[in-house]
């Protein structure tokens, strides 16, 4: 069992500090993908602690035509460094892979599907050709 626990060590740490952008590009994406299954099981569980209530989908400043600015207005009212989470100056959080959003929540909500319709911003990777 020790020698399991040396070898598993070894391999994390060659992945968090190996130079080979291939490897850090893929710990980026398996980030990005954890980090959106977090959300994904934040929104199920509203919705299950709130049975007879709707709520929307999850929406972030950065989505859409809503500007990353938008965070610090999510901060003010949060106040410094809620669960430990920083600002910087071009509105990015750290640490990274962090996430910030509005869920709406109400008897008379309106659920709609991400949708460019939606979207003004013209170079989303998901727009439709």
């Amino acid at each position: 069992m020790k020698q399991l626990i040396i070898n598993r060590m070894r391999h994390i740490i060659y992945f968090v500090f190996t130079e080979d952008i291939r490897v850090h590009y893929i710990l980026d994406i398996m980030g990005t993908a954890i980090v959106e299954k977090v959300g994904d099981c934040i929104e199920s569980k509203l919705e299950k602690s709130l049975p007879d209530m709707l709520h929307t989908h999850r929406f972030s400043p950065g989505y859409c035509s809503w500007h990353l600015t938008e965070q610090r207005n999510f901060f003010s009212l949060l106040g410094d460094r809620p669960c430990g989470i920083s600002l910087s100056d071009v509105c990015l959080m750290n640490p990274i892979k962090s996430i910030s959003g509005i869920i709406g929540v109400g008897k008379e909500v309106q659920t709609r599907k991400y949708a460019c319709q939606y979207c003004e911003l013209e170079t989303c990777y998901k727009r439709k050709k």
